[in-house]
């Protein structure tokens, strides 16, 4: 086992925590965009119900091309109004758990974290010319030479993020 095969199981406890907490978010998060997405469909599909049925009282040819286009353009908004919205969720969960880790300041758990993010960057980097806190206490530059390694939190959450895209995804089919 390499020292970043160490490191990254150390991580491990951290990184589960921060993935159950994340997924209990994503739940959340999803659950509301859902039903926003539900409320945007049928308020969609009222808007197409009522243009077929204005389409047929001018004519039943005319009606069936109008309607056709008119549900086409609908679906196709409340489709970009649905991924919007798992966009923004997506966006806010990140943004909840970066400012949550802030948030937690000096805890016990942070500085844990923080030395193995060190570790980590450590590990990647060579012997560190420089190892710093970053903007949110937490970032990690450690660099020799021209090597350079930079372990973020930000990276952490887009890689457990990542890791969770598949099962997240599941929850708006």
């Amino acid at each position: 086992m390499t020292a970043a095969d160490a490191v990254r199981e150390s991580l491990r406890p951290v990184e589960d925590g921060v993935l159950e907490w994340a997924r209990r978010r994503a739940g959340a998060i999803a659950d509301a965009a859902e039903e926003d997405a539900r409320r945007m469909l049928a308020a969609a599909q009222a808007d197409a119900d009522r243009l077929i049925d204005q389409a047929r009282r001018q004519g039943e040819e005319a009606g069936a091309r109008t309607a056709a286009g008119e549900l086409a353009a609908a679906r196709s908004a409340a489709r970009s109004l649905v991924l919007g919205a798992r966009r923004r969720a997506f966006e806010e969960l990140r943004r909840r758990v970066l400012d949550e880790l802030a948030r937690r300041g000096d805890t016990p758990e942070v500085r844990a974290l923080s030395d193995r993010m060190t570790a980590v960057a450590l590990a990647r980097g060579g012997e560190p010319a420089v190892v710093r806190p970053g903007s949110h206490g937490l970032d990690i530059v450690a660099g020799a030479g021209r090597r350079r390694a930079v372990v973020t939190p930000g990276a952490l959450v887009d890689r457990q993020l990542a890791a969770l895209a598949t099962e997240v995804g599941g929850l708006w089919a």
